[in-house]
């Protein structure tokens, strides 16, 4: 299987009527999901789009997407889900990028964003949640009842542009095709797999890289998976209801946890949790098997441009909590110095790989494709790690590490230290301009509420720090804060920080 296509017809033929994907208001069995996405590639294709042509998607989760996501492939366009949580502005900018010729949303967007349709003559206009016409927009149930050709495609061609900023605040569109999501879903399943008819809780944003590689590793498997708008509330009432696995990003447990939801609910049926990204402390992780004591810890570091690029479960993963695993069969993983030379085993460098689903590139932005990918394939990461017995430690992001007096300090090495103080529950540290050191550390940290802020509680905190790291590394300040910035993924939004820092 090569195709989204050949997925789709796989899972009706060996899996017949059992439900592939459903939210709170609906449900697709697989034969339907595949009718489905056929009807809509018909559909979209009948409104005179060609080949090639972008559509961006505007909408909090629902099922409808997926469906959608895959006809968008049988018809040979491009998709875009942006992010429904940026200002009008911001959406104008990556709209003007992508240069969509279609726009799906919901009608509570239609009278904020038709403007920047106007303006960018975007001619095909879809709402997602009405039935009927709302002036130039047509409902997406009408689309089930169009008719157009529908051609063979191939699918090595691009189809999918996810816009990311990372850490830079620079707005980019990732390019991927069918064949490398298809490609690393089957790394996945051979790594980790799901036994059939696993029922999988996914509430990650639909914009994130996680909208479509989780539930299509469920389907490749014969499972189900619920989708929703992450909340605490609907998230304990789909893990009473039977969920097997739950997937999220850090912030989402540690939402989950602060607010009780749980509390009273059976989560003795929960086997497994899965844990993306790269930032999560150790505490954070012994939280979420407080939450679910049956489950299996499942960590993935990629990212949105590399996709899966390390993996780690079980009792391995207890056994190397702070490593975000070893690397994925299929990648080429090297840890390089500045001059792009390898670096020795444990020496700290920055991550660069190479693998079959590595992103094409930048929609429309070669300059910053050719600073990401090298002449041989290679991703520059951003992150500084270190490899030891084959697993990889991720110590910060190379445009986060603070230069002091000449040292390098890794901001997530003094993180996790802060945090495994037992009165601490999460920091973010980074690096100011100092006139003396040339940059100096601040942490700011959320404390447990019971801890009493005093000149002697922090001189404890700052002497717990300097028994594990050198002293150079310790944080010349320690600000305690209630909450931190976060980006659409509850990843901290260290940009913010260092805009808000005020000495």
């Amino acid at each position: 299987m090569e195709s989204y296509r050949e997925v789709l017809a796989h899972g009706s033929r060996r899996y017949g009527t059992r439900v592939a994907l459903r939210d709170a208001t609906s449900s697709y069995t697989y034969p339907e999901l595949e009718h489905a996405a056929e009807a809509l590639a018909r559909g979209l294709r009948g409104l005179g789009m060609a080949q090639g042509a972008r559509c961006a998607w505007l909408s909090p989760n629902t099922a409808k997407y997926l469906p959608t996501f895959f006809a968008t492939a049988r018809a040979g366009l491009m998709i875009s889900p942006l992010n429904f949580w940026l200002a009008e502005s911001e959406l104008r900018s990556q709209m003007e990028t992508l240069a969509a010729d279609c726009v799906l949303t919901t009608a509570d967007r239609i009278s904020s964003f038709e403007p920047t349709l106007d303006d960018l003559n975007v001619t095909h206009r879809i709402v997602l949640d009405s039935e009927e016409p709302i002036a130039e927009w047509v409902p997406w149930r009408e689309l089930f009842s169009r008719e157009g050709d529908l051609p063979d495609i191939d699918p090595d061609l691009p189809h999918e542009i996810i816009f990311t900023s990372g850490t830079t605040g620079q707005s980019k569109g990732v390019v991927h095709s069918q064949r490398q999501r298809v490609t690393e879903s089957k790394v996945v399943i051979d790594l980790i797999p799901h036994p059939e008819q696993a029922h999988v809780l996914r509430g990650s944003p639909q914009f994130h890289i996680g909208g479509i590689i989780g539930p299509l590793q469920t389907l490749l498997q014969g499972g189900m998976t619920t989708i929703y708008k992450f909340n605490p509330r609907q998230h304990a009432e789909f893990v009473g209801g039977g969920v097997d696995y739950v997937s999220g990003v850090p912030a989402q447990y540690a939402i989950v946890a602060e607010s009780g939801a749980l509390d009273g609910v059976d989560v003795s049926h929960v086997k497994a949790c899965s844990v993306g990204g790269n930032g999560a402390s150790v505490s954070s992780f012994q939280r979420i098997l407080d939450q679910y004591p049956n489950a299996e810890l499942v960590h993935f570091y990629g990212s949105t441009e590399s996709g899966l690029v390390t993996a780690i479960h079980g009792d391995d993963f207890l056994a190397h909590l702070r490593s975000v695993g070893r690397v994925a069969p299929g990648v080429d993983l090297r840890i390089v110095g500045d001059d792009g030379r390898e670096v020795s085993d444990g020496a700290v460098g920055e991550v660069v790989v190479r693998s079959p689903y590595v992103m094409r590139e930048y929609f429309g932005r070669p300059e910053l494709t050719a600073q990401a990918l090298d002449d041989d394939g290679y991703l520059r990461m951003g992150d500084l790690g270190r490899l030891e017995d084959g697993y990889l430690y991720i110590v910060g992001r190379k445009k986060d590490m603070i230069i002091s007096g000449g040292e390098n300090v890794y901001p997530k090495e003094v993180e996790d230290v802060i945090e495994g103080h037992p009165d601490m529950l999460e920091a973010a540290v980074i690096g100011v301009p100092d006139d003396v050191f040339e940059e100096r550390a601040i942490a700011y940290v959320i404390a447990d509420p019971r801890f009493n802020d005093s000149h002697e509680t922090r001189e404890q905190l700052r002497g717990h720090v300097r028994s594990v790291l050198a002293g150079y590394k310790v944080p010349a300040e320690f600000r305690f804060v209630d909450d931190l910035p976060r980006n659409a993924l509850g990843k901290v939004d260290k940009v913010a920080l260092r805009r808000e820092y005020q000495p």
